[in-house]
């Protein structure tokens, strides 16, 4: 792959995240940590649709990766019950606002798909 190409392809990719930034609501680690518990009760309510745990696991695990990453601290000393019962309590209003930030995952990750694709198209 020629020099060109090869800055071609790494742009795309860079540019996936900056293109969708401004969809992705703003969170902080208490929202992370809030989305973490919704999305492991939801993925718990999904066993019978493997597919759909599945996903929830994942988005429990990409949630639990930002707080951490954000705090520094393991989410399992900080995941109380209150913030289990918030979330659950609050169902309605969290779905809205976990499910919008699973969504905005989605988009970056199939977009850095297209990047990848369109990468290696032009490698080959």
């Amino acid at each position: 792959m020629n020099t060109m190409k090869k800055l071609i392809a790494a742009a795309a990719i860079l540019s996936v995240p900056a293109a969708v930034s401004a969809q992705t609501p703003d969170a902080d680690p208490q929202d992370d940590l809030k989305c973490a518990a919704w999305s492991a009760m939801i993925a718990g309510q999904m066993q019978d649709d493997e597919k759909t745990a599945n996903a929830f696991g994942l988005a429990m695990t990409y949630f639990i990766g930002r707080y951490e990453g954000a705090t520094g601290r393991d989410i399992a000393k900080d995941l109380t019950p209150e913030i289990v019962m918030d979330a659950a309590g609050n169902m309605e209003a969290t779905t809205e606002f976990c499910a919008a930030r699973m969504e905005s995952l989605g988009r970056r990750m199939e977009g850095l798909g297209t990047a990848l694709k369109a990468a290696g198209d032009a490698e080959g």
